[in-house]
This record gives structure tokens, C-alpha cells and sequence, in this order.
């Protein structure tokens, strides 16, 4: 009888170990499965912006499968004053602009928008950010740049090219 509780015994403790290896197998991946190709991905590059009037115009070009744009959102964060070196981008404004919005006449690969903010600035720091219409795929982010009114204007530059 004591064999018998021993084998029974072991048996049991086998079997945890295998549900256990079995549970904890696939804890080492984090986060959301990802596509398996590039070949849907799009990105932003050569973005600039200008302040005129009270109004904010932003021109992109889009990189990749630009046709997998299924709307961007336009971040801004004013600045009143002097501008803030190694301040963290907080958008205090976002506005939606559909994919269809947002092409410039007819070039595939370019995207333009004008957008007349809440509140009223000499200057903001924005970033455009992307979905696309491929599930899984992370959205595509612009640098945080900085457009100011007037001459001397940065539009269009990183943050970073001028101490931010």
C-alpha cells in the first residue's frame, strides 16, 4: 500500500509540473502580437508647419503604404512665453483629421492640413500621429517640433534643434 501511495504520489507531482510548464510557457512575450511584415507600415518625414493669421497649416510626406492611413491626430501645446528647454510635451489640444481629409490634391505620398486652435498662441509645440487601417500596427509619430508666429519662425523644426 505504501508503494502504491508513493507512485501515486510522484504521479501527481509530475503532472503539476507539466501544467505549470505549460501555464507559464508563453509569459515572456509582452505586449500585442505584431504583423509579421513592414510591407503595411507607413511613416511621417520632410513635416513642416506654419502659423499664419491665427491658423496652423501642417505638410507631410508620408513614407511607405501611405494608403494605409486611416487618420491622423494633430497634438498641440501652446506656448505662452518663453519657450521651456527639457519640458515634457503635454497636448492640451487634439483635433481628427480622416484619412481623406487630409491628402494634398492628388500626390499619393503628401498630406497637408490647416487647423485653427482653441486657444490662441505665439507659438506651439505639436506632433502628428498616425493609424493605420492594418490591425496591430503602432501608430506612425512625427517628432515633437515647434511653430512660432512671425519671422524667425522654426516651423517644422525638432524640438531639440533650437535647446527644447
Amino acid at each position: 500500500m505504501k508503494g502504491y501511495l508513493c507512485a501515486n504520489a510522484l504521479k501527481t507531482q509530475l503532472l503539476c509540473l507539466c501544467l505549470l510548464a505549460a501555464l507559464t510557457a508563453g509569459c515572456g512575450k509582452k505586449g500585442a502580437p505584431l504583423p509579421d511584415t513592414e510591407a503595411d507600415a507607413f511613416a511621417f518625414s520632410a513635416c513642416s508647419a506654419t502659423l499664419r493669421g491665427g491658423g496652423l497649416n501642417v505638410e507631410c510626406r508620408l513614407e511607405g503604404a501611405a494608403r494605409n492611413l486611416e487618420y491622423a491626430v494633430l497634438e498641440l501645446d501652446p506656448v505662452d512665453g518663453e519657450l521651456c528647454p527639457g519640458c515634457p510635451f503635454a497636448a492640451v489640444e487634439q483635433k481628427r483629421f480622416e484619412a481623406r481629409e487630409l491628402w494634398d490634391g492628388g500626390a499619393a505620398d503628401r498630406i497637408s492640413l490647416s487647423y485653427r486652435p482653441a486657444r490662441m498662441a505665439g507659438a506651439y509645440r505639436w506632433r502628428l500621429v498616425g493609424h493605420s487601417t492594418v490591425s496591430g500596427l503602432p501608430d506612425a509619430e512625427t517628432e515633437v517640433s515647434t511653430v512660432q508666429s512671425g519671422a524667425g519662425s522654426h516651423a517644422g523644426l525638432p524640438a531639440h534643434d533650437f535647446g527644447e
